[in-house]
């Protein structure tokens, strides 16, 4: 059996005490001072590349970028009347029933604010039919 030293501190390692990252062997106290675990997939992460969230929990790359668009607004500004309208289309929308013309023409002033983050023209159904919303 060889002896193992921590590829940090260079301090001998316990056979049961060895943490493997990248291919190396760190004690348990260099380990957890460079590396952390991925809170999604659990993949070994240096704390120097990991993305944290706002509740300190550690990502990789990879996790971070499927679960974070950077093009999209943090906090979008949402004021009473529009609480209002979107509260009052969702019970229209559950109740079966119809948006009114005004209400299309708001969504479509909503649609122009948000171009920047559409890819794609949106379509909806009226009315008068199914329309680009940028007809309205």
């Amino acid at each position: 059996m060889s002896i193992i030293y921590c590829s940090c501190c260079s301090e001998k390692i316990g056979e049961g005490e060895i943490r493997w990252a990248e291919e190396e062997a760190y004690c348990d106290d260099c380990f957890s001072e460079l590396f952390t675990h991925c809170d999604h997939c659990d993949d070994v992460v240096r704390r120097s590349n990991a993305y944290f969230d706002d509740l300190g929990n550690a990502h990789c790359s990879n996790c971070w970028d499927e679960e974070n668009d950077d093009e999209c607004p943090d906090n979008p500004d949402v004021d009473d009347a529009d609480r209002k309208l979107i509260v009052e289309l969702s019970r229209s929308w559950l109740l079966g029933k119809q948006a009114k013309r005004c209400v299309m023409k708001y969504i479509a002033r909503l649609h122009r604010l948000c171009k920047p983050f559409e890819s794609h023209p949106r379509r909806i159904q009226d009315g008068c039919g199914e329309r680009d919303i940028g007809e309205l």
